[in-house]
């Protein structure tokens, strides 16, 4: 992995494209710091303000790609003309109006199902939270005190699966565990959905922290510029930026390159 400095030389020095660049971030972790309770989570005023910006270029697409529902994300940024895309990419929100992954209709029963019976499992867990996101689920130990308690709720958890394997899988991410489709789909399948819509002519960057954002840097491979946020021994990723200041003085150096191309 190549380091900020690097990636700094990259985005000032031409490497990234003239026009027609589209820039894909994670939320949680990545704009916005992490919360005890992920309802609190906001996007920094700063953060909101480049964003913004970045989002009237005429030759820049912005989207957001995170694991929350996609009504969720979409009032937790609210930017106009950007992309909002949920459950890790399985529900998407362009102009041209919602793209929903098809082979989810057929899972949304069993989800619904595993939900209810999560909530009640969970009870007696102080601390712990299920987020229904309809399409996927999320179980949060971010208030989960003890470390006996995580193991027993996990321990819960994939006994809860096991009548679901077949169609659902979990995912670890940072504090939670992630309950999704087992679909070759993700974050970074998501963006290249995007980019077959916008044209071959259009490049793609992602910015991600999390397990999940690491199936997409995987994903996207060399088609797309992909830049991890904090430490990390090993990544998919071409670039390392070791916190989310960062991810500010990147969105700075963006929004000064084509805000110049106007």
């Amino acid at each position: 992995m190549r380091s900020w400095s690097e990636l700094k030389i990259c985005a000032q020095n031409g490497h990234l494209p003239e026009r027609n660049l589209l820039v894909g971030f994670d939320f949680d972790g990545t704009l916005a710091p992490f919360t005890l309770k992920p309802h609190q989570a906001q996007v920094p005023r700063e953060i909101r303000k480049l964003l913004e910006r970045l989002a009237r270029q005429k030759e820049i697409r912005v989207a957001i790609i995170s694991g929350r529902s996609l009504v969720d994300v979409e009032n937790k940024v609210g930017i106009a003309g950007a992309i909002y895309c949920g459950n890790h990419g399985l529900e998407i929100k362009t102009k041209r109006g919602l793209w929903v992954h098809p082979q989810t209709a057929t899972l949304l029963k069993d989800i619904k199902t595993l939900s209810e019976q999560l909530k009640k499992d969970i009870a007696r867990f102080s601390g712990a939270e299920l987020e229904d996101k309809r399409l996927s689920l999320s179980l949060h130990y971010r208030r989960v005190r003890e470390k006996t308690d995580v193991k027993n709720l996990e321990a819960l958890l994939q006994n809860r699966m096991l009548p679901y394997r077949k169609y659902l899988r979990i995912v670890h991410g940072k504090k939670l565990f992630d309950i999704r489709p087992r679909l070759n789909w993700d974050k970074g399948h998501a963006l290249l959905h995007l980019i077959n819509q916008l044209g071959v002519s259009w490049r793609a960057c992602f910015i991600g922290d999390d397990t999940t954002d690491e199936e997409a840097f995987l994903t996207l491979g060399p088609k797309a510029l992909s830049i991890r946020v904090g430490p990390a021994k090993t990544s998919h990723a071409q670039f390392l930026i070791h916190n989310r200041g960062y991810v500010k003085r990147f969105l700075e150096l963006l929004v000064q390159r084509y805000e110049k191309n106007k």
